[in-house]
């Protein structure tokens, strides 16, 4: 049998001891850090406004108190407006000592006070918040910055707020998706465009929104939203068309429509030119076919004189016989056109006015060049009409 001696077991006892505490200390650690420290009760009093805007100091106490109300540690006592210099006179205090804030907080069954003060200095203003702690009878918590009133100070002092009061709890954004049945129309989420169809949001914030969509030549489509924090909104916009107003041009939004200034104005059809119908363009072919005809007749009338020439030139029995010839052939080829280019001339000026509508002229007058009778003597004859 195996027998420990006493001072082997207190080693032992106390080894054991020591190891248990080793493993166990970081889970008494995790354990501590896990437990919350105990809540306090807390105050938030209106801004005091020192020639400042008092629209700005009571937006200025409202996010005292929102940022206030998200620490999972301060318990906010007092909802209502809470002046004060006026609760202070009613204690009998006219500053903001140390111990008239405590008799305060007494009064307010508050823990801690929250007070700020915005001074206007020339065009910026200077703004101070404290944080009174009544158990240590001192502010112990100050900030303090200079900025210029614009848009964005409102949104600085949030995210100032944020690490002055200290372990803000974070919300769910929710998500907003937003499609509509016509392409590219606008969004404007709370009064401000943010875009355009289909959107999408992962950082709304929750609380109520008003959604609007909207496009020319349409009916707005509104929506009011209550979004829940963490949860997804899906929304189908059905927008309709606006009927267009009397005397209204309805352009379409494929693309631009031209003004009535530069509107195209019709062409109209320049008169037509005498004889361009189909007897009328005979009549031009006519006509232009009896111009040629007259100046071939015109050429071999002229050949029949030189002949006629050279005839009475030469002595020669044989020659002058093949010259007569030749010179009577001329002048019955020349005459022969003469009367092909009268005829096709007449023709031509005949076709040309039944196509117009217009009364036909009489035959012009026509000149020759050929024999005058059957003796064969040559010279000019002249035709008038009829």
């Amino acid at each position: 049998m195996l027998r420990l001696h006493p001072r082997a077991l207190n080693i032992t006892l106390c080894a054991s001891l020591v190891l248990g505490g080793l493993l166990l200390a970081p889970q008494v650690a995790q354990a501590q850090e896990a437990t919350p420290e105990t809540t306090y009760s807390v105050a938030v009093l209106n801004v005091i406004a020192e020639g400042a805007d008092p629209k700005l100091a009571a937006q200025i106490t409202s996010v005292l108190k929102s940022e206030t109300k998200r620490n999972p540690r301060a318990q906010l006592v007092k909802q209502e407006d809470i002046g004060l210099l006026d609760s202070l006179l009613l204690l009998g205090c006219e500053e903001p000592t140390m111990p008239c804030m405590g008799q305060l907080a007494d009064y307010l069954q508050a823990q801690r006070l929250v007070y700020a003060r915005l001074v206007t200095v020339d065009d910026l203003y200077d703004i101070e918040v404290n944080i009174f702690d009544a158990k240590a009878g001192q502010v112990v918590k100050r900030w303090n910055k200079r900025f210029t009133a614009n848009a964005d100070a409102i949104g600085f002092f949030v995210k100032e707020m944020e690490e002055f009061l200290g372990e803000r709890t974070r919300l769910k954004p929710t998500l907003l998706r937003v499609t509509a049945n016509v392409p590219d129309a606008y969004l404007v989420l709370d009064g401000q465009r943010v875009g355009r169809t289909p959107y999408f949001s992962g950082e709304l914030p929750p609380g109520k929104h008003r959604i609007e969509v909207v496009r020319d030549g349409y009916k707005p489509w509104v929506y009011e939203l209550t979004a829940a924090e963490g949860s997804e909104s899906i929304l189908q916009a059905s927008l309709e068309r606006v009927a267009p107003v009397a005397g209204q041009v309805n352009r379409p939004p494929s693309g631009p429509v031209l003004p009535p200034s530069t509107t195209p104005a019709p062409i109209e059809a320049s008169p037509e030119r005498r004889g361009t119908g189909t007897l009328g363009t005979l009549g031009w072919v006519s006509l232009s076919g009896g111009v040629v005809a007259a100046s071939v007749g015109g050429i071999f009338g002229i050949l029949a004189s030189s002949t006629e020439s050279e005839l009475a030139d030469t002595t020669l029995q044989r020659k002058a016989h093949e010259l007569r010839d030749q010179g009577e052939s001329q002048a019955l080829t020349a005459n022969i056109f003469y009367g092909l280019g009268g005829v096709l001339g007449v023709t031509g000026l005949i076709l040309i006015f039944a196509d117009s509508g217009a009364e036909a002229p009489a035959p012009a007058s026509s000149v020759s060049v050929g024999p005058l009778d059957a003796s064969g003597a040559w010279g000019v004859s002249w035709e008038g009409g009829w």
